[in-house]
């Protein structure tokens, strides 16, 4: 968890030194969440061991908590 954090905060930052748009940044922020999700659902639904109702909430709250 906290490897993304930082590999969020450094692209958050090259954005942000580079000048671009904050309304431009915020998409970009949406959409990693967005593929951070979509990613880590097809990975839970491919792994019978995983493929439980216990830990797709586990992985939701912690998207969740990335997302704040």
């Amino acid at each position: 968890m906290d490897s993304i954090i930082r590999q969020l905060n450094s692209f958050h930052s090259i954005m942000c030194q580079h000048g671009t748009d904050p309304e431009l940044i915020k998409q970009v922020v949406k959409q990693q969440f967005y593929i951070i999700g979509a990613v880590t659902l097809n990975n839970l639904l491919l792994r019978k061991d995983m493929c439980s109702w216990s830990k797709g909430m586990q992985i939701r709250y912690n998207v969740s908590q990335l997302e704040e």
